[in-house]
């Protein structure tokens, strides 16, 4: 039995063993702690992250689109860029015409307002017929009552309670009737104003259109007067082209220049050279010429210097031609 009564990690022979053992142990504590940060709490901070981007994303879109919807300064600018979409679009699929655009639309406004008299002059048609049924249920009454007051004078109480009730209903029908054509008549009244103020706006209308039609038709040779002199004293097409014409009749001009310059610096050299090579031709021909002249006149000095012998033949030696040579 061991007396070492020493905890087991003091005792010098379980030292080197128990720092193994704590070393393995703190290891795989490390690891598992890694182990479960990675797989726990990492993907749950990336989660979290990530829906935090989404919810500021989503605020934002939110916040913009209240401003938009709220906005009047860019319902005016969402309003003005979708006319000019919309007007190019059309511009790119048809040519417009805005004169025979209002002539189309004047058109439709007099066909509304002939189908507006049409439906007035139904209603005056209706507005008569409920006029003649007034007077016609106003004459029926009055003839039931005088037919109730003579059958009471004779004693017809039967025949007197008839027609006093047909009077009273057809008195009720014509109170009723009376409202109704009091509402027509009233809207007969407003139709008649209606028709009024609708003829005198599309006359309006076509007066307008016509004064632009004569603007247009006096404006339409200014303006192309107009432009084809800025063609050619402004900024235009003309002018460019002129203008790209004399640039480029200056360039090449400095083109050619330049290579005449180069051509000029290149043959100097040439030139320098041919001019030395023929003045000191023209030097050696003016020394040979004065050599030559010098060399004549010695020759010519000589030769009158010496005056001519003649050639005196002896007598017994003139043989045969001395009678010719004395001839």
């Amino acid at each position: 039995m061991d007396s070492d009564t020493r905890p087991w990690y003091q005792k010098k022979d379980n030292l080197l063993g128990g720092s193994i053992l704590l070393t393995i142990m703190a290891g795989l504590t490390g690891a598992a702690l890694f182990l479960w940060g990675s797989t726990v709490i990492v993907p749950y901070i990336i989660s979290a992250v990530t829906n935090m981007i989404h919810l500021g994303v989503v605020i934002t879109i939110a916040l913009a689109m209240f401003f938009v919807a709220t906005s009047p300064e860019i319902h005016n600018e969402i309003s003005r860029v979708w006319r000019l979409m919309t007007r190019k679009l059309t511009y790119a699929i048809i040519t417009y015409d805005p004169i025979g655009d209002a002539e189309t639309t004047l058109e439709r406004q007099q066909k509304g307002l002939d189908e507006i008299i049409a439906a007035r002059n139904n209603v005056a048609g209706q507005l008569k017929g409920l006029d003649q049924r007034i007077k016609k249920n106003a004459d029926k009454i009055e003839a039931d009552l005088q037919q109730a007051q003579l059958a009471e004078k004779q004693g017809d109480m039967r025949s007197r309670g008839l027609m006093s009730e047909e009077a009273q209903a057809l008195g009720i029908s014509n109170k009723n009737i009376t409202a109704t054509r009091n509402k027509i008549a009233e809207v007969f009244s407003k139709l008649n104003r209606i028709v009024d103020a609708t003829d005198y706006s599309i006359k309006k209308n076509r007066s307008t259109l016509q004064i632009q039609k004569d603007e247009i038709q006096a404006i339409l040779p200014a303006n192309a007067a107009m432009n084809k002199a800025w063609s050619i004293i402004g900024d235009g097409a003309e002018k460019q082209r002129f203008e790209l014409a004399i640039q480029t009749i200056t360039d090449k001009a400095n083109r050619e220049m330049a290579e005449i310059d180069s051509l000029m610096d290149l043959s100097q050299p040439m030139i320098t050279g041919s001019e030395l090579e023929k003045g000191v031709n023209q030097q050696n021909a003016l020394k040979a010429l004065e050599d030559w002249e010098k060399k004549s006149t010695l020759l010519i000095s000589s030769a009158r210097d010496v005056t001519p012998q003649p050639n005196i033949i002896p007598d017994g030696k003139q043989g045969r031609f001395a009678d010719l040579l004395k001839q």
